[in-house]
Formats: structure tokens, C-alpha cells, sequence
């Protein structure tokens, strides 16, 4: 898991080089090993293997240095390394929090089923993608953009994407106003709709139903995800939930027109098969003319982007923690659910 925090090196210097000598650069990249700078070793390895790459390499040199950096960015991690310190910022949003302490007031009364629909629909829990993105440029400082980056996994793998100071900063932005969110709107509302029984496994299992949008098949899982819900067993929950949307959500693309299927073919043999639902897919014109961007970018920042949640590949490749299987995150995934059903429901057959 990417911790939601700011890492900065104690010392001002980030080292960067880049020279067509990978051989010098992985001597140089050892040295720094030896000397125990640590970050300076492990940007040195990520040129000399990125140098290499673009050679005629042999896979014992590539191998051999796939080894070193991933073994020099996990001691980079160590908190007993001291390389990174947490850097923690204040910031005052008294204003916004009464505001949003205001609006869920104006809402409980309301029934469960308009709260649920209000969740799905209202503009508060809507992050707009291009605001994001213009106030990201905006204040994005130049060492963003000049100096080498990188975000490193546990396991010490550098997350794609994270080498990209532009993009890294834009997803950052996202994911402090999805915190912002999550935390003065979401987690009270749920808490307090659970805690008044306001909001119970029977009444958010009929409003599923009611939209008319999942078939049988998929409801009999939703409903046992939604009982562990409320049994506060969050793992199974999140296991069953992110899968099922992917599956519930290509089946309702496809009737609203968006294809789907992919064809393969090999040595005249025809196939078809439904295609897995990608950041490529959800953020290309097909899915966005349809669903919007700012839901198509929700999704993909809650289960795609590296950078991001990143939840359906954890769940799908065995690679989520415990820690992750929060109530905050089944919230996250809830909220994908509800503007689903608040944007598309089937009228029930006309009586015989």
C-alpha cells in the first residue's frame, strides 16, 4: 500500500543522472550503496537499468540489476534507514466543515432511500476531475517537474506513473480532496445513519433491488457482501463488492451502447470474450460520453491507477492489506455503487 502521506529526504539534494554508460553508473550506484546514501544509490541503479534497457543486454546484467534496485528501494523504506521523515501540514477548513455538518443535517430526515440517491447524485460528493487538474498546474511547484520522483511500493517496485511529476502531483491533489470527502461527509454520514439504525442490511439491500439494474445472479452476492458490511467484516465485503462492479458495470454500459466485446483471432479461430475493464477503457470517449469523466476518473482512481486505491488489482492479485479493508474504503466503493443506481434505473414490465 502507497501510505497517504508526504515523504521528504532529510537532506535538500535529490540526485539524478542519466549517462550512456550503464556500467559507470551501476559502479556509482554501488559506491553510494557502500557509503549508505541510499537514495542516491537507488536513483543511480534506476538510470544504469533504464541505460541498459535501451541496449542489447544481456538478462543476467538486466537481472542482476532488477535485484540491486529493488533491494536498495526497500531499504529505503526502513524507518531504521532514516532516509524519509513525515512531514505533516495544518490546514483550516472550519468553514467547509460546518457547511458540510449543515447539509447532513438538512438530509437525515429524509427516507433512506432519497438519502441514497442524494449520496449517488448531489454535487458534495462529486470530485470534478478538471478542477483538480487546473488547480494542480497551478500550484504545482518547479521541482516537480525538474527533479527525478519516484513512489515506491513495499516491496520496493517504483509505481508506474510515479516517475511523472505532473501526474504524480494531479493524483496527489485527487486524493487529498477524496480524503477531504471521505472524511467530512462520508464517514459521519454512514456512521451516523448506521448508528440511528437509519440505514440497516435490509433497507440498503431493497434500494439495490429496486433499480432493477442487477440481475439475480449478482444480487445473491451483493446481499451477502452487504450483510458482512454491517457485520463490520470490511475483508469480505470489499472482496466480493469490487469484482461484482466491474461486472455490473460493463453489463450496464453494454445495454446503454458501449461495446464491450473484444475478438481475437489466431490461426483463422474466431473468439469473443467480454473485455476486463481497464483505466484505458474507462477513460476513453466510448465510456466518458456515456458515464461522464468525473465518474469514469472516481472509478478509476478507487480501483485502477497505480497511483491511486489501486483496490480491484490488490483484490484481484492477492496484494491487499488488512489495513486496507477499512469501513473509509467500502464507503469508497459503496459511493461507486449508488451513483450507478442514481444514474440508471429500469422501468419494471408493464403488467399483462
Amino acid at each position: 500500500m502507497v501510505k497517504r502521506q508526504i515523504l521528504q529526504k532529510k537532506s535538500d539534494i535529490i540526485y539524478y543522472m542519466k549517462f550512456d554508460d550503464w556500467e559507470s553508473l551501476e559502479k556509482s550506484a554501488d559506491e553510494a550503496l557502500k557509503n549508505n546514501d541510499l537514495l542516491k544509490a537507488s536513483f543511480l541503479y534506476k538510470s544504469a537499468l533504464g541505460t541498459l534497457l535501451s541496449k542489447n543486454s544481456s538478462k543476467e546484467d538486466v537481472q542482476r540489476l532488477k535485484k540491486k534496485l529493488i533491494s536498495t528501494n526497500k531499504k529505503t523504506l526502513d524507518p531504521k534507514n532514516k532516509v524519509y521523515k513525515n512531514v505533516s501540514a495544518k490546514i483550516e477548513i472550519t468553514k467547509e466543515k460546518q457547511i458540510l455538518d449543515e447539509f447532513i443535517k438538512k438530509i437525515f430526515p429524509e427516507d433512506i432511500g432519497n438519502i441514497l440517491k442524494i449520496v449517488g447524485i448531489h454535487p458534495h460528493f462529486v470530485i470534478n476531475y478538471k478542477t483538480i487538474v487546473k488547480s494542480a498546474d497551478g500550484n504545482m511547484s518547479v521541482t516537480r517537474l525538474i527533479v527525478a520522483t519516484q513512489t515506491l511500493s513495499p516491496e520496493g517496485h517504483i509505481i508506474p506513473g510515479s516517475t511523472d511529476g505532473k501526474l504524480a502531483w494531479e493524483i496527489e491533489m485527487y486524493s487529498m480532496n477524496e480524503g477531504l470527502i471521505n472524511n467530512l461527509l462520508f464517514t459521519p454520514l454512514f456512521s451516523k445513519l448506521i448508528e440511528k439504525k437509519k440505514l440497516t442490511n435490509a433497507n440498503l439491500v431493497k434500494y439495490f433491488k429496486k433499480s432493477g439494474i442487477i440481475n439475480s445472479e449478482n444480487m445473491v452476492l451483493i446481499q451477502r457482501a452487504i450483510k458482512q458490511f454491517f457485520a463490520e467484516d470490511y475483508v469480505s465485503f470489499l472482496h466480493i463488492m469490487v469484482p461484482q462492479f466491474e461486472n455490473i458495470f460493463l453489463k450496464v454500459s453494454e445495454e446503454l451502447g458501449i461495446d464491450i466485446v473484444s475478438v481475437k483471432e489466431k490461426k483463422q479461430d474466431i473468439s469473443t470474450t467480454t473485455r476486463t475493464l481497464s483505466s484505458e477503457h474507462l477513460l476513453s470517449e466510448n465510456f466518458i460520453s456515456v458515464w461522464g469523466e468525473n465518474y469514469c476518473q472516481r472509478i478509476n482512481l478507487t480501483l485502477f491507477e497505480p497511483l491511486g486505491l489501486k483496490l480491484r488489482h490488490k483484490i484481484a492479485h492477492g496484494e491487499i492489506l488488512l489495513e486496507e479493508c477499512s469501513f473509509e474504503n467500502s464507503i469508497l466503493v459503496l459511493y461507486l455503487y449508488l451513483v450507478l443506481l442514481a444514474k440508471v434505473q429500469r422501468k419494471p414490465a408493464p403488467k399483462a
